[in-house]
């Protein structure tokens, strides 16, 4: 996303449906780690590379989605109660 794009988002209202799905984007992606954990600590020693690198493509992903969810909260906060 450009800049001028990012700070065009910060500066309009957020939609409750918004903060919802940012939510919901991000326990998709939790998940998607806590897969590709199980599978990494489980795997055959042959796969544990493959394994590794899907792991950490995923928690990559999480942050991601963790740092839109935060960034939503933020704009929720800033509009007071």
């Amino acid at each position: 996303m450009s800049l001028v794009k990012k700070a065009t988002a910060a500066e309009r209202p957020l939609s409750e449906l918004e903060l919802l799905g940012s939510w919901a984007s991000w326990r998709e992606a939790r998940e998607e780690a806590r897969t590709a954990y199980r599978w990494w600590s489980k795997c055959a020693t042959r796969d544990r590379g493959v394994a590794f690198e899907l792991y950490r493509v995923a928690l990559d992903r999480e942050g991601d989605a963790a740092s839109v969810v935060s960034d939503c909260a933020e704009r929720v906060r800033a509009l007071g109660p």
